[in-house]
């Protein structure tokens, strides 16, 4: 039996299919430093980018730089408005908002946007720039090209909207007060919104509870959801699939200073490609990270703490299996495992007759293997008319402790 059992978990460990986790974002470096000189930087609040060049809302230095995608100090745009607290680009255009004037340059030259109330954030679609108006709580549409005003979305929908992303032919507006990102058309349908989860920190015999607050938005080209949160005691960038589940939730809380993917009152995101910049702003730095690197680790939110949908009661991650044999088994066949949590699962393991055939970590809130039994190989060392028991073990592990346990058996026959 212990051939048998040997064989099966040899089958699985070159069978098994694990999602990459790698998708997650890990860090890869940072830029800027606190400052008034080139490439320095006071209080950043927005970043843009594109694969060449990175640009950075200088909000308290009343400029916008760009950069290299190395961090290398490229230039300053001229006419940039006072206090720019959102940038954005499509590649060829770049525009800022600030409190009371929208910028944006082609080639460089500054062509001034003349928009009603307190401007804050700025998204460039489809022939559109999108700004965000907190005063009158609507977004403003002007031609990319003239700048000369196409009407207004959102009325009625947004309470404080602030940093904004376009995919092209969406706009996706983060709402602080609402405590959502919400989606619109162009024509000012709401086609999606994103719930910001709540949070528990337990640090140095304190408890701090609150609700992601997204002042800005960034959207990749898988459609995942970039939020940064700047708590005071938080410090947190959280990413949501399309569907609007949490996917990665990464940072520094005060409960895990020494994370290696701490940041500091974040307050602005850009992605481009697999990139992903942060505006650390309570550090004066823009941190860098890559989908390509080592994932960050889940931050330690302290005993019982955690990221919770919606401030829902805490629950057990759930696991279901499809696809188990309910007779003995001749022919192989593909098990799905699949794994959900209300707030984001941490490690999955899988035993094979009690066996570890792997473990993983997983950063994602749900997450599905398949692993393909090959019932042929152990039957052709099954005398005929005998069987054996095949013992599945699956266990997760969430970001809160919480854990669950699923087993199930089949048996081969020969």
């Amino acid at each position: 039996m212990r051939r048998i059992a040997t064989a099966v978990c040899a089958g699985v460990l070159t069978a098994l299919a694990l999602p990459g986790a790698a998708s997650a974002f890990g860090p890869t470096g940072s830029f800027g430093g606190s400052g008034s000189g080139n490439g320095q930087l006071s209080q950043p609040k927005s970043v843009a980018a594109t694969a060449a060049t990175v640009y950075v809302a200088d909000t308290a230095n009343n400029r916008v730089e760009y950069f290299g995608t190395d961090g290398a100090f490229d230039g300053i745009f001229g006419g940039s408005p006072a206090s720019p607290q959102d940038v954005a680009t499509n590649g060829t255009l770049v525009a800022a908002a600030g409190p009371s004037q929208v910028v944006r340059w082609l080639l460089n030259v500054p062509l001034p946007i003349s928009s009603p109330g307190s401007s804050y954030g700025v998204a460039i679609g489809s022939g559109t720039i999108y700004v965000s108006d907190v005063q009158n709580r609507v977004i403003h549409k002007y031609d990319a090209t003239l700048g000369t005003p196409q009407g207004d979305i959102g009325g009625g929908q947004l309470v404080d909207p602030q940093g904004m992303a376009s995919d092209g032919g969406t706009v996706y507006v983060a709402d602080p007060g609402n405590g959502r990102i919400v989606r619109f058309d162009s024509a000012g349908a709401v086609i999606g919104v994103w719930a910001m989860p709540t949070y528990k920190i337990v640090a140095n015999g304190q408890t701090f509870n609150g609700t992601i607050e997204p002042h800005d938005v960034a959207v990749d080209g898988a459609g995942r959801v970039i939020v940064p949160d700047a708590g005071p005691h938080s410090n947190l960038v959280a990413v949501f699939g399309a569907d609007g589940a949490v996917q990665q939730v990464f940072g520094g809380p005060d409960s895990d200073p020494g994370n290696p993917c701490a940041v500091r009152a974040p307050r602005g995101v850009g992605v481009s490609g697999s990139r992903l910049y942060v505006a650390s702003t309570g550090e004066d730095r823009i941190r860098v990270f890559d989908a390509a690197a080592a994932p960050c680790p889940v931050p330690n939110f302290g005993p019982g703490g955690g990221i919770f949908p919606g401030g829902a009661d805490r629950k057990r991650p759930k696991i279901k299996l499809k696809g188990l044999p309910k007779k003995c088994a001749r022919q192989n066949f593909r098990l799905r495992i699949r794994a959900t949590d209300d707030v984001q699962l941490r490690k999955f393991i899988l035993l094979v007759n009690r066996r570890r055939v792997a473990r993983q970590r997983v950063n994602k809130q749900s997450w599905t293997v398949r692993v393909n039994f090959p019932v042929r190989r152990v039957r052709s060392q099954l005398p005929r008319g005998t069987s054996v028991r095949i013992l599945i073990e699956v266990r997760v592990t969430d970001t809160a402790g919480k854990k669950a346990r699923v087993k199930r058996s089949f048996r081969i026959c020969g």
